[in-house]
């Protein structure tokens, strides 16, 4: 008997534990479409945090630093999202006896101490936020794991796994300044954390009702929320007021904000099956639509599919079942939103519009394309979407090649898909495998044009530093003769350019070309003391030997140096003298500052101004996102933000990585404003479908 006892035990304990599994795992699928959104907009706003800090910045070490780590952040965004969700992936399962590791004693840096207070802090919030829903997820997690009561800090799902998450995945930053640190983990509280209700709601929603039919978890909705029952998304605006991308309702959702009448069509009409709608749609998609403007394509077949089926017009004819007529209306709305939105260009429009009847077979088929973000179909249009977003018209073979191969893809669903779903997952490794070739050589070309960028960046840089630092030291003095003038401009210059590339305004080589740059200004000022002209006889030689050894070392032109130095000599005698009578004017010749010539001929200033600082982003427009220029007389052609100077210089790459165009922040904002460039924003991020169907629901929730 105790043996069959110990038996069942061990069955019920694997069962609950697949059950666990399983729970966790849907759980896990939930936070995939709705976390990733959210990181976005968290690096958003710490972008926007970190500007506000520079402009309030009391010194230029402070203001590099918010800059440099506006970069950081932005070069390791879509990996800190990625290792996020890997590791809540491999959370404890908070099964029985589930505690988090010991990490051993040890003792705490105060940075590192600030931060465990930090996030501390965020976990007891967000615990006291969420009561009701984690208080669910938790019966729920302890009747799954026999019965003991899961803990806070073993809670796969609480705020504390996610937060440990995240503070771990923000280790790929490397060499984050703390205070920097702190203020991401402030916005992650704002952006994040505030806002984990709809994911927690959920996942409570993929708990059987009888679970939750006595629990303190089932309180009324706050007071500014519209009501709806646990476990339904969010169809209106997100609490930051906005709707959450990525994480469009499922198919009973979306059938729900059509609120259609009780009663459709005549009472006695004939309901049209779902297999004569399939062989309708089969002999629509064999027969061959006309090619049509793809901003008419869907009216246009939605009226045929009407007469084809014979549907009710007044008291005659026919009417589908309410299911059905709901699946084909969401794949119309589904395409007129890709049909209308600016995401693809419209050569690619007109080729997936041809795809609405495949997609409308699917649909009445198989309903779980609404509900689940990686059916075969819908990945393959997302995947479609993705390739074509920055495709321009060009006349390079890699825009060809991609022109044929979507051609391509799309000709064989049209002629050759019935309802096999294997026949699309096949189509759609062929173009992944196409994309991932793609974006390698992309990479490859990006990074070489963002090392072109720093280093034409970094050059410039240099030389408005060099040519600063001889401003000031040229305006203290009295009078500078032109001789000295033309000897800096032409030599000493680089001498200063080469030390500062070397090593920057830091490095002893820096400092000994400024001093000898001093040196030779003061060697040439009348010396009216006889101490100074005593001073003025001992430095003579040793000046002109560290002049002749950096220029030598920068192949200076001997002839050049030799008649540059006869000049000096001249100055030096008019300075021993100590005054400046007519006779000594001819050697204080002097050209009209011939040393603004130590910056570029376009940028040519008296007192060069300061470097820029990386611009803010005109609105919608990220590192990562695209946008289309749209110049007259020319056909409009995409680019993505590939990065942004130090100096605010924006590169523009296009969609194989190569380089397009280099502007300033300011420049592109003139072009937006007048409308020969459009914003069409981080499109990738977000799947086509994902986001259109989000867009739908949020269209028939405003009706």
């Amino acid at each position: 008997m105790r043996e069959q006892e110990r038996e069942a035990l061990s069955v019920g304990a694997a069962t609950s534990s697949v059950a666990r599994d399983g729970f966790l795992a849907a759980c896990r699928e939930v936070e995939r479409q709705g976390l990733p959104a959210l990181i976005e907009e968290l690096f958003t706003k710490v972008d926007d945090s970190l500007y506000d800090l520079a402009d309030k910045a009391t010194n230029n070490t402070s203001y590099t630093a918010y800059f440099d780590a506006v970069r950081l952040l932005r070069r390791h965004r879509g990996r800190v999202s990625s290792r996020l969700l890997e590791l809540l992936e491999r959370a404890p399962g908070g099964g029985p006896g589930t505690r988090p590791a010991p990490s051993g004693l040890r003792l705490m840096g105060e940075a590192e101490l600030e931060e465990s207070l930090v996030l501390t802090n965020l976990i007891s919030k967000a615990e006291t936020r969420y009561r009701a829903e984690l208080a669910g997820l938790r019966r729920y997690l302890a009747n799954l794991s026999g019965g003991e009561p899961i803990e806070p800090q073993a809670d796969p799902l609480g705020p504390q796994a996610i937060c440990e998450a995240f503070r771990s995945a923000m280790k790929v930053v490397e060499d984050l300044d703390p205070a920097i640190k702190l203020v991401v983990y402030k916005v992650f509280d704002q952006q994040v954390m505030d806002h984990l209700g709809p994911i927690y709601r959920r996942c409570l929603g993929l708990v059987p009702g009888d679970v939750l039919d006595d629990g303190p978890w089932r309180r009324p909705p706050h007071p500014d929320r519209p009501s709806r029952a646990p476990g339904e998304p969010p169809l209106g605006p997100s609490p930051a007021g906005r709707a959450l991308p990525g994480t469009p309702p499922g198919f009973d959702g979306l059938r729900r904000l059509l609120r259609r009448p009780e009663t459709q069509g005549p009472a006695q009409a004939p309901r049209v099956a779902t297999g004569d709608v399939l062989a309708t749609l089969t002999h629509l998609q064999s027969d061959g639509l006309p090619d049509s403007d793809p901003r008419h394509a869907v009216a246009a077949l939605r009226e045929r599919v009407r007469r084809e089926l014979r549907l009710a017009s007044g008291a005659k004819g026919r009417v589908l079942d309410a299911r059905d007529e709901d699946a084909l209306d969401l794949v119309f709305l589904l395409f007129e939103g890709i049909l209308a939105a600016n995401d693809l260009p419209d050569v690619f429009k007109a080729l997936i519009s041809r795809l609405q009847i495949p997609v409308l077979k699917v649909a009445l088929a198989d309903p779980s394309f609404f509900d689940d973000a990686r059916h075969p179909a819908r990945s393959l249009l997302n995947h479609l979407a993705e390739a074509a977003v920055g495709w321009s018209p060009q006349v390079d073979e890699d825009s060809a090649e991609l022109y044929r191969l979507i051609t391509q893809i799309v000709e064989e669903i049209v002629h050759d898909f019935d309802r096999d779903i294997a026949f699309l997952r096949r189509l759609d490794a062929r173009l992944v495998a196409y994309l991932e070739q793609e974006r390698r050589q992309a990479e490859a070309r990006l990074s070489q044009a963002l090392g072109g960028l720093t280093s034409r960046e970094q050059d410039r840089s240099a030389q408005h530093a060099v040519a600063r630092t001889i401003t000031a030291r040229m305006r203290a003095q009295a009078r500078v003769p032109g001789p000295v003038a033309a000897l800096i401009q032409d030599g000493w210059r680089q001498v200063l350019l080469a030390a500062y590339q070397r090593g920057g305004e830091g490095s002893d080589d820096w400092r000994e070309a400024l001093t000898t740059l001093d040196r030779l200004l003061w060697s040439v000022q009348p010396k009216v003391d006889q101490d100074d002209r005593r001073e003025l006889l001992r430095a003579i030689p040793g000046l002109l030997r560290n002049l002749r050894e950096s220029l030598a070392k920068l192949s200076y032109d001997p002839r050049r140096l030799s008649q540059s130095f006869k000049e000096l000599q001249a100055l030096h005698m008019v300075a021993l003298r100590g005054t400046q009578g007519a006779q000594d004017e001819r050697a204080f010749r002097a050209a009209p500052a011939p040393w603004l010539r130590a910056v570029p001929e376009t940028e040519v200033e008296l007192a060069p101004a300061p470097l820029g600082a990386p611009a803010r982003l005109p609105s919608g427009l990220v590192a990562g996102g695209w946008i289309e220029l749209r110049r007259a007389g020319s056909v409009p052609r995409r680019m993505r933000l590939a990065g942004q100077s130090p100096a605010g210089i924006l590169l523009l790459v296009d969609r194989s990585g190569r380089q397009v165009l280099e502007l300033e922040g300011a420049e592109l904002a003139d072009m937006i404003t007048e409308g020969s460039a459009l914003v069409l924003g981080p499109l990738e991020e977000t799947p086509l479908v994902d986001r259109t169907l989000t867009a739908v629901a949020r269209a028939l929730a405003q009706r």
